[in-house]
């Protein structure tokens, strides 16, 4: 070949695979992003124009946000989540009770939300604002230095704003930044309206990158660009780290553009092209490699195994949740070794288990899904994953649970009982003509259709046969086959969480009324206690309970047997319901009255009563007070009238009908 008048003959070497796919002459940062932005990981960069987003609010935001960013601009990771709210979501008031929990500020302080223009935000008239709304969208804010900014109060407030101006409308939100992890975070509940009523719609484009774009931007102006220094000690910090990384990202994306899968870091033979990330590459392969994540099949040369990246975000995941109960039960004066931890994870089944509530919280703060760390009475620590927050709502720190599969529904058992004893069939005449048998029911015929209609809904998945005259032919097997529906659809919970004390135990000892430390006294097969842990903890508790009823002349011990007075819970529980019906006597000024088996009760459900011996539901007329024992079922009538029948010590709520008031 000739340039001008000189001859020159070109010197070909191997074709070398880039380790991060950067140009010549980039340097050391612009080679990071360039890998990060790869593996889904950067703060910026360009796509292709068809993965941007062409619907909704904020699209040339977005665009803008991006263009603003440099090679050294600060990371922050945005997750975001648009919840269309409906029956099976959690109640906003419910997430929003459990963002602000205790043990997520800085301080320690009590928790706060803030909004716009005041740092104790109207959570309560958030909520309601919300009622109506098609959907609302969660975000999660983590600046990688949130540590070293002076107010992420003021940040938020500056970050929502110019979400206002790159939306063109005004914002509805709240916020809360919590403290309770390695790196501090904000939270951010937006309102799914826009300011003229219509539904808000985002971008998706500026969902999963202008937002981002526009906080790594605030970041970068209080704490200033990054350094290479910076940048290199932050990624060296990765290394070791036991879950998905940056260096991991930019490593699939080696092994992605190889044909052979092989990641492929050889110096070149003449010591042209260096890579500054290569020494963090091996030096992350060399881990992995530990781990048994990756395999070397040669110098410098890895095959990425299948599963390394989902492995890596599980055990990113178990880390911090290992974490979680560490500081939750250090807190709480039971630390346990992590040995001694176990991490029940979902689909693996309900396990089994009695133990007192250590800390309930989020476990995803975008999902809304919630979490119980029990100090359970087989002397460990677990934790447990529970899918509704209305459900946590009832369970206090420090009372006593235990789990286990959840049953089936009342009218499954029912349908169940029903057609066994009549050759598999469910015959609704033979239903009803039960019912008016046993009396106390005011509308068997409204009974027998819930049961028919549920009937119905088997019918259409297959389990349930209706024959011609009406009848329903149930399989042996239906409660077993009707949950099963019911979990696939997500209509029920895999677990049940059972409230056996809301008082802790140590309070259980000199307790008025019949606790659950008495009904394990008096249960004719022991519970197995362990010897450590809270197992040790219920042994004493016994032992001292059992000194305080001999004390109040409610048991006597004869040799090594501990006799009990005769109905001892009974005796208890009377003792307690005495007390405090006349308290609410002295508070309301209506006279109480006592209820009888066969008694019929009707009256205005006021609020439910927590005593030891359990809760209670306070229903008046106007003139008397009963005090019933309270069921889920009653609390959607708070303030409303409603009647019912008492059999057996329990109370039979008929609440289908308005009813006029008289006990």
């Amino acid at each position: 070949m000739k340039q001008g008048d000189r001859e020159f003959r070109p010197r070909l070497g191997r074709v070398r695979t880039r380790a991060i796919g950067a140009k010549r002459g980039k340097g050391f940062v612009a080679q990071v992003l360039a890998a990060a932005e790869r593996s889904g990981a950067g703060l910026g960069g360009a796509r292709s124009q068809s993965a941007k987003s062409s619907f909704g609010r904020g699209r040339v935001a977005s665009w803008r946000a991006e263009r603003m960013l440099s090679d050294r601009s600060r990371r922050v990771v945005v997750k975001a989540r648009v919840v269309r709210q409906g029956p099976r979501i959690a109640p906003m008031r419910a997430h929003l009770s459990y963002l602000k929990r205790d043990g997520v500020t800085r301080d320690g302080s009590k928790a706060q939300m803030f909004d716009a223009t005041t740092e104790e935000a109207d959570t309560v008239g958030f909520a309601q604002r919300t009622e109506g709304d098609r959907h609302h969208f969660r975000f999660t804010v983590s600046p990688e230095d949130a540590e070293r900014m002076t107010d992420l109060r003021a940040f938020t407030r500056d970050l929502m704003a110019q979400m206002q101006d790159d939306l063109g409308t005004k914002l509805d939100w709240v916020a809360i930044d919590h403290w309770n992890t390695d790196n501090p975070h904000i939270h951010v509940v937006l309102r799914g309206k826009a300011e003229d009523g219509a539904d808000l719609v985002i971008s998706r484009d500026y969902i999963s990158r202008g937002l981002r774009a526009r906080a790594a931007d605030f970041v970068t102006i209080e704490l200033g660009p990054q350094s290479e220094i910076e940048i290199h000690r932050k990624l060296a910090a990765e290394i070791e780290a036991e879950r998905w990384t940056r260096l991991d990202g930019a490593i699939q994306r080696l092994a992605q553009a190889n044909e052979a899968g092989i990641v492929d870091l050889r110096p070149a033979p003449d010591g042209a092209g260096g890579n500054p990330l290569r020494g963090l590459l091996v030096g992350r392969l060399q881990r992995l490699e530990r781990m048994g994540l990756a395999g070397a099949i040669g110098s410098a040369q890895w095959i990425l195994a299948e599963a390394a990246e989902p492995t890596l975000r599980d055990l990113g995941i178990r880390g911090d949740i290992v974490k979680t109960m560490h500081r939750a039960l250090t807190g709480a004066g039971h630390a346990r070794s992590p040995a001694e931890f176990a991490i029940h994870d979902p689909g693996s089944g309900a396990p089994t288990l009695t133990g007192r509530v250590v800390e309930r919280g989020l476990h995803d703060e975008l999902a809304g899904t919630g979490y119980l760390i029990l100090d359970g009475i087989d002397g460990r620590a677990h934790y447990l994953r529970v899918a509704s927050l209305v459900e946590l709502e009832e369970i206090a720190t420090g009372s006593v649970v235990a789990t286990g599969p959840a049953r089936a529904r009342p009218s499954d058992r029912m349908i169940a009982d029903l057609a066994r004893d009549n050759d598999g069939i469910y015959a609704p005449d033979h239903h009803r003509r039960l019912l008016r048998e046993a009396g106390g029911v005011a509308d068997p015929d409204a009974i027998v259709e819930a049961h028919v209609r549920r009937l119905e809904a088997m019918r259409r998945a297959g389990i349930v046969a209706r024959l011609p005259d009406g009848r329903w032919e149930v399989p042996a097997d239906y409660l077993d086959r009707a949950r099963t529906q019911d979990l696939k659809r997500g209509t029920v919970n895999e677990q049940e969480i059972r409230v056996l004390a809301d008082l802790p135990v140590e309070r259980q000892v000199t307790a008025h009324g019949a606790t659950w430390l008495d009904r394990e006294l008096l249960a004719p097969e022991k519970t197995e206690l362990t010897r450590s842990g809270f197992g040790q903890t219920v042994r004493d508790a016994l032992d001292r309970r059992a000194t305080h009823l001999a004390e109040q002349g409610l048991a006597r011990r004869q040799g090594p047997r501990l006799l009990f007075a005769r109905d001892l819970l009974d005796t208890l529980t009377e003792r307690e319901l005495a007390d405090a019906a006349q308290r609410i006597a002295g508070e309301t000024g209506l006279e109480h009255r006592r209820l009888g088996d066969g008694d019929r009760l009707r009256g205005t459900y006021r609020r439910r009563v927590d005593l030891v011996s359990g809760r209670f539901a306070l229903i008046d007329d106007g003139k008397q007070f009963v005090l019933v024992p309270w069921r889920p079922i009653v609390e959607s009538e708070l303030g409303k009238e409603v009647t019912g029948i008492v059999r057996s010590g329990q109370v039979s709520w008929d609440l289908s009908r308005d009813r006029g008031l008289g006990i």
